[in-house]
């Protein structure tokens, strides 16, 4: 796992590192040698697949190597699961920046490894005053994972619903979307925040099929807040409102069809 506190400098070095290596010829004579039994062109290959995922993904290699959990044994698992908790643990004392949504990401798709491990992590992040403070860049990604964390950690997912739509961001201070130097992107955390709770609308009619009790649950939780109260006519094609559109997915006929 790779640095993510990465400085322009540190950008710079690998890039040009990089265009070197690429530059440079391989050595005629390593071609299909072997060292201790590992074919150097294979290596080479490999070290540079590593270098140019590490480039995409912000500095971080374990959220790739998560991504293709599928092909790890048990103990390979474990290992990336908990590289994923301690890469997410470490970037959660730093500012919020995009890596910590590649973070959560790879810590969800690592969940089998170690199920209470990842609530216990996991659930710092929608509670306060984490919810507060962090929420508007971390959980963007756990509701984009919520039918995978519906069928892991539905209490989990359950809070989640309840946590997002029962909270009103205030805070209208610029964030930044990208990290390009001559075009950039602004926006603010109330609409970053506003715009992570659509996932969950999106993915309520599936967790209505597959997990009705838990979705009758987090509705009247939210009755209770008075979030889904609508506001004006219910329009189902009307996302105006995350919390008129929940109520919404409520009344149509996947709802009723239970």
């Amino acid at each position: 796992m790779s640095r993510v506190n990465r400085s322009p400098q540190h950008d710079d070095d690998v890039a040009r590192l990089w265009q070197e290596h690429l530059l440079a010829a391989f050595p005629a004579d390593l071609r299909g040698a072997e060292l201790a039994g590992v074919d150097m062109a294979l290596l080479d290959a490999s070290i540079a697949g590593c270098v140019s995922t590490w480039k995409d993904n912000g500095g971080v290699l374990v959220t790739d190597l998560a991504s293709h959990r599928a092909v790890l044994d048990e103990q390979q698992l474990r290992l990336c699961g908990l590289a994923a908790r301690r890469l997410l643990e470490y970037l959660w004392t730093q500012p919020p920046a995009p890596a910590s949504r590649l973070a959560v990401t790879a810590v969800i798709q690592t969940a089998a490894s170690d199920l209470t491990a990842t609530e216990m992590l996991l659930r710092r992040a929608v509670e306060s005053p984490q919810l507060e403070e962090r929420g508007y860049n971390d959980l963007d990604s756990m509701n984009s994972n919520i039918s995978e964390l519906m069928d892991l950690l539905p209490g989990l997912a359950e809070d989640l619903y309840v946590a997002m739509l029962s909270h009103t961001e205030t805070s209208s201070a610029s964030t930044q979307l990208g990290s390009g130097s001559v075009f950039t992107l602004v926006s603010n955390r109330r609409q970053d925040f506003d715009a992570a709770k659509y996932p969950l609308v999106e993915h309520f009619p599936a967790v209505l099929r597959s997990h009705l009790p838990r979705a009758l649950t987090v509705l009247t939780r939210l009755a209770v807040t008075g979030r889904t109260a609508v506001r004006g006519p219910v329009v189902s094609t009307n996302y105006a409102s995350p919390e008129r559109s929940l109520t919404t997915t409520t009344l149509s006929g996947d709802a009723r069809s239970q």
